[in-house]
């Protein structure tokens, strides 16, 4: 385990960019390192020094020449980057949406301009291309580098993308057997949601079968907000619970029989769920438990996920780009180390203890041994979270407590329906059976989703020092073995009420306060606002494309991560998915639209309404006209639109009040337009 850790390091390090040279260095140091402990730990054995040594070494040189390869495959990818025009011959392996104005995929390409290669990219066209997984066609176009979510593409081995201009089928892929397992998962996946339907059923086939294409945006928030985004994606946890469940029905069946057959389904369960790192990584360290058993050998969980690590990293080494891995990963190593490490000797069963005693034993174990498992999942991976997104959930070891047992028997009962799917009559009455955990689950997500402050921005100021004292906890547990575990609890308790104290005098001092930020990229503006405990987020642009991710980002700046209201100050196609973003990554209450004044805003607005359904309430102004609203003692102007006489594009103008004090923003040159209203806030 050891050895391939080192690996593992060595291969993280020159994949994100260390030097080679450096790269040889560090792994030289990891190899004297592992010398030393096991020389020194386990007596003065130079031979299993050695050996142990050696091993390291060759990880280390592996991981060196693994990580080497993901650089050269970046580098072969960029070097198509020019204005040049091409032809690719490629196949598509994942649509990502359609329109008719617009469409993006993720395809293989065999073949630039008569020459073979193997390239995935990142395939952007300004029509619907009516291309589909499998199929195979040509396109023209120039290769590009890409922008926005760099890191999400990485993870797939996507490092460039290629803009197409003309685009021909050719022919369909053979399907491979991995396809038809997908397939067969997807038609089982509609056969679960909507033999249990509603969110419930959408629900169910995320946590069983790792569909979540059906969830709405608002939902998966209310997950993420309340801590517990962890749930809806099929990993360890979903996993373990169904290998206890069908271990305990093949009781009857001999011990190497029923390990043989829950380590097909293991593996059978990572392909029908698309091979995600999460459950890749608990399949295998299943498979390893279960083969040790076996083979009556000792079963080590740090090893087993070291070698479910290794595994993973060499089949498909873009994986270290992937956020869901190191999260996945790092949660389980902090389980496996700091939850033994506690011990909780004095709730072990005692002779004398009745029965009573025994009960509250057993359920104060269980307790203790949830609360520490999520604690140490998250010290773990506070890192990863601080890097990778932009907030924490506050209610996360409640929601935990809370939902982790309600989603334990939900999966059971939605397995047992996917099992008899196609048997009338009983799937039903399982499906019924079903709904109930999973309402009570979304019903209390969205509760703690609903309580304002549950999700904290990670620019908030005090999080960094959460951060800090998480990551040394973390280390001492690691590294300092005879550690009193009660005062390691103590600092816990301290941290977090330290923390609830310093938040209340931070809210009590800035209560009332107002803060605003302005935003410009190119002809995009976009303006955030804070007054009394209020949000208002307004996005303006001239003609050109939605700037709600600006505004995303400035209500970060001010440490918020809630809007009251998202003003759009006009309607274009391109708001459409730019609503749908905006509700995916952040709490909004209400959205004010413009009327519509023509046929394109009314498509525009049937849209949005149906991106957002019922989660987010929808009202309405009259942009041609003076329009304000009263909110908590703020007089807010909404904006008006007026066509300059030197130009078609719009005269935005709005203000925002406060206590006789007035914010106004005037989008253009006001002597130039005859509109009273505009006029009037000029003056």
């Amino acid at each position: 385990a050891l050895a391939i850790c080192c690996g593992i390091v060595c291969f993280v390090c020159r994949a994100f960019g260390m030097a080679m040279a450096y790269a040889f260095v560090l792994s030289a140091a990891l190899c004297v390192s592992v010398f030393f402990y096991i020389f020194f730990s386990f007596g003065r054995n130079a031979k299993r020094s050695t050996a142990a040594a050696a091993f390291t070494a060759a990880f280390c040189v592996a991981g060196i020449l693994l990580g080497g390869a993901i650089i050269s495959r970046r580098a072969s990818a960029e070097a198509y980057v020019s204005e040049d025009v091409h032809v690719v011959k490629a196949v598509v392996k994942e649509v990502g949406f359609t329109a008719d104005y617009s469409a993006d995929l993720t395809a293989e390409i065999f073949d630039i301009d008569g020459e073979k290669v193997k390239l995935r990219a990142k395939m952007s066209f300004p029509f619907d291309p009516l291309l589909y997984e499998n199929d195979e066609f040509s396109a023209v176009g120039n290769f590009e580098r890409i922008e926005k979510y760099t890191s999400i593409y990485d993870s797939d081995g996507v490092f460039v993308a290629f803009s197409a201009c003309e685009c021909e089928y050719l022919l369909s892929e053979k399907e491979s057997v991995f396809y038809k397992i997908r397939v067969f998962g997807s038609k089982l996946s509609e056969k679960l949601s909507s033999l249990i339907g509603g969110d419930e059923g959408r629900v169910a086939s995320a946590i069983v079968l790792g569909d979540k294409s059906g969830l709405s945006p608002k939902l998966k928030l209310d997950f993420r907000r309340s801590g517990a985004s962890h749930i809806l994606a099929v990993s360890g946890m979903h996993l373990s619970v169904l290998v206890m469940f069908l271990r305990f029905l093949l009781m009857p069946v001999k011990k190497k029989k029923r390990n043989a057959v829950l380590i097909v389904i293991s593996l059978g369960y990572m392909t029908l769920t698309g091979f995600s790192p999460s459950v890749c990584r608990a399949a295998i360290m299943t498979s390893v438990f279960l083969a040790a058993e076996i083979f009556g050998e000792e079963s080590d969980g740090i090893t087993a996920l070291f070698v479910s690590m290794a595994i993973i990293l060499s089949v498909s080494p873009v994986t270290v780009y992937n956020t869901g891995f190191w999260l996945s990963c790092l949660a389980t190593l902090g389980i496996l180390i700091v939850v033994p490490a506690f011990g909780l000797k004095f709730l072990n069963p005692k002779e004398n203890d009745k029965t009573a005693s025994l009960v509250i034993k057993r359920v104060a174990r269980n307790v203790l041994t949830l609360i520490i498992a999520s604690a140490s999942a998250q010290m773990f991976t506070l890192l990863v979270i601080f890097a990778s997104f932009g907030g924490i959930s506050a209610f996360s070891l409640m929601s935990g407590m809370i939902l982790i047992p309600i989603a334990e028997a939900a999966l059971i009962l939605s397995t047992v329906t996917c099992v008899f799917s196609f048997v009338p009559f009983v799937s039903v009455a399982f499906a019924a059976t079903a709904r109930l955990p999973l309402s009570a689950m979304i019903f209390t997500a969205k509760r703690i989703s609903s309580v304002s402050g549950a999700y904290i921005s990670i620019r908030h100021p005090f999080v960094i020092y959460i951060i800090a004292v998480g990551t040394v906890i973390t280390l001492a547990i690691v590294f300092i073995k005879k550690i009193d575990k009660k005062f390691i609890m103590a600092v816990g308790a301290v941290e977090v009420a330290a923390f609830c104290v310093c938040l209340a005098v931070f809210g009590f001092i800035t209560r009332g306060q107002s803060d605003m930020i302005y935003s410009v990229n190119g002809t995009n503006e976009s303006i955030a606002v804070s007054a009394r405990g209020n949000v208002f987020v307004f996005d303006i642009s001239n003609g050109g494309y939605s700037a709600l991710g600006d505004a995303v980002e400035n209500v970060n700046e001010i440490y918020l991560e809630e809007i009251d209201y998202a003003v759009l100050t006009h309607l274009h196609q391109n708001h459409i998915s730019s609503v749908r973003k905006l509700v995916s990554s952040i709490k909004v209450d209400n959205i004010l639209l413009p009327t519509a004044e023509s046929e394109n805003d009314a498509y525009v607005i049937r849209s949005i309404r149906t991106v957002v359904g019922n989660d987010v309430n929808i009202m309405f102004y009259n942009r041609a006209s003076e329009s304000e609203i009263s909110v908590d003692g703020l007089i807010i102007s909404l904006p008006t639109n007026a066509a300059l006489k030197r130009s078609t594009h719009p005269l935005i103008a709005f203000y925002i009040e406060e206590n006789g004090h007035r914010v106004t923003y005037l989008g253009a040159s006001c002597a130039e337009t005859d509109d009273a209203h505009v006029n009037e806030i000029y003056l």
